[in-house]
């Protein structure tokens, strides 16, 4: 049951009048002028945004480091540095101890491998978990990648998002389109020596196309597929259930949009360079897609049935660094509200990250996705998600970071202390009033108080620790805009 002084206080902030735009869409045309959009995009082997997430006072922090666990946040031409909007934190309280080891604090996903939405389906007003569409490099709850069968969680050839289940006791899958169907697709179904597919890339496109690359060379119909091509599962051979996921396809339906001659040519023409100075003429694997909001199309290696052309696409792999590249006007750098998504050396600058921490190829991108313009979300971080308080010379304090808040703007703090059992997670339940996070993961908060975003719109919350449970627990972090009528997403630490 919700915590009667946390339900006043929620009710009094709800009722408070705002003169700042909601969680819809900011970024509508004026007559003539295209939207604006923004990128959100995952790091291969990490990097840092360009001002290290720093708080008043000048220490860097967290916020500023991006994992491959991770969801940056990037409006091209409205913002010089990337933001970290979904922090491995959320996911570690979303999904709990997956594996029921015992561990809450185990790196589910090993790492994100692709991010999407459901393009034929309803736009969102801000982008939370909840509507986001990943694909992992791991298993996650109960799957199993040797047998290719996805049981109550997702291998990693599964699109899927995680929610909550409806008594708030756990986390659970919803699985968008699942390897087996990917496999059918391919006409590997009934291949003896089939091991699955590992997804590395996926896009939706309007009218409900699914582009997709894979981890490693895959057979597509008979066709051999390097893992720096594209496929494409036609819409017209798919099926939708009524929530929009696919249920079926037609066994042999997949067509190859691009593959390694196609890409070798676009990556050719974009006329980067690497660190010693020579040409880049190929990628490596390519490992992020997305379809090119200036619209555009050209002709795919293998027709679809009763289509032409495939609209234009943007793409991103290894050996051209934190770099997006398009398939328009015969290849290039990609742009986005007229504004360069790279640069020729790879600094890494064009996508709001530190030049010297982000170049070269250890700074690869993973997973792209481009939506019309909105605020970042609210974001709670951890500086360490595992911190021991029970031994001699233990920590004697936990520390969050809360990032993307208004400047000097004031925040509720919610902190809920749970002991789960091993196989758990933190409870939740629907959140009491519309806010853009859907789930309150602070039921009976132990400390409910208010403080102010410094002016980058960041906050340090420190808690002194002194009476220590002698069982492990989490400690949860949300934070609330009252102004905004925002509920960020929840943030634990693991105390063993």
């Amino acid at each position: 049951m919700l915590n009667p002084l946390l339900l006043a206080t929620l009710t009094l902030l709800h009722s408070l009048p705002t003169d700042r735009p909601g969680p819809g869409f900011e970024g509508k045309a004026g007559l003539g002028q295209p939207a604006a959009h923004v990128l959100w995009f995952v790091m291969n082997a990490g990097g840092q945004t360009a001002d290290h997430g720093s708080l008043a006072g000048g220490s860097d922090t967290a916020l500023g480091t991006l994992s491959d666990h991770e969801i940056a946040y990037l409006r091209p031409g409205l913002a010089g540095s990337a933001q970290k909007a979904h922090a491995r934190a959320e996911f570690e309280c979303l999904l709990g101890d997956e594996d029921a080891d015992g561990d809450f604090w185990s790196d589910p996903f090993d790492d994100i491998d692709a991010i999407g939405f459901r393009r034929h389906g309803p736009l969102v007003g801000r982008l939370t978990t909840s509507a986001l569409l990943i694909s992992s490099q791991s298993a996650v709850l109960g799957a199993d990648d040797s047998l290719s069968l996805d049981y109550a969680g997702a291998i990693d050839g599964t699109i899927y998002s995680v929610q909550r289940r409806a008594d708030g006791n756990g986390p659970k899958i919803e699985r968008f389109l699942t390897e087996a169907l990917i496999v059918r697709a391919i006409g590997q179904h009934d291949a003896p020596l089939s091991d699955g597919v590992d997804v590395d890339a996926f896009a939706q496109d309007a009218t409900g196309n699914i582009y997709l690359s894979f981890r490693h060379d895959e057979l597509i119909n008979g066709t051999l597929l390097h893992d720096d091509g594209v496929v494409c599962l036609p819409e017209s051979r798919l099926s939708y259930t009524g929530t929009l996921n696919v249920k079926s396809v037609v066994d042999g339906s997949a067509v190859i949009v691009l593959d390694r001659p196609a890409v070798n040519a676009l990556v050719s023409r974009a006329g980067l360079f690497s660190a010693s100075g020579q040409k880049i003429s190929s990628l490596i694997d390519l490992q992020a897609l997305e379809i090119d909001p200036g619209g555009g199309s050209f002709v795919p290696v293998q027709s679809i049935p009763g289509q032409a052309k495939v609209p234009n696409l943007l793409f991103a792999g290894q050996a051209i660094g934190p770099t997006v590249l398009a398939t328009a006007d015969g290849g290039g750098i990609a742009t986005l509200n007229g504004v360069s998504l790279g640069t020729p050396d790879l600094s890494g600058t064009a996508l709001g990250l530190d030049a010297q921490s982000s170049s070269g190829a250890t700074a690869d991108l993973n997973g792209l996705l481009v939506l019309p313009s909105q605020p970042p979300p609210l974001c709670v971080d951890v500086e360490q998600g595992q911190v021991d308080l029970h031994g001699p010379g233990a920590a004697q304090a936990l520390r969050w970071l809360v990032g993307n808040a208004m400047p000097h703007g004031p925040l509720l703090l919610m902190l809920d202390v749970v002991v789960p059992v091993p196989g758990g997670s933190a409870p939740s339940q629907a959140a009491p009033y519309s806010s853009t996070y859907p789930d309150l993961f602070t039921i009976a908060p132990a400390f409910v108080w208010l403080a102010t975003a410094d002016a980058a719109g960041r906050l340090r919350v420190d808690l002194p620790v002194s009476a220590v449970p002698p069982i492990g627990f989490l400690a949860v972090l949300q934070a609330g805009d009252p102004v905004r009528r925002e509920l960020s997403a929840p943030a634990a630490i693991w105390c063993p």
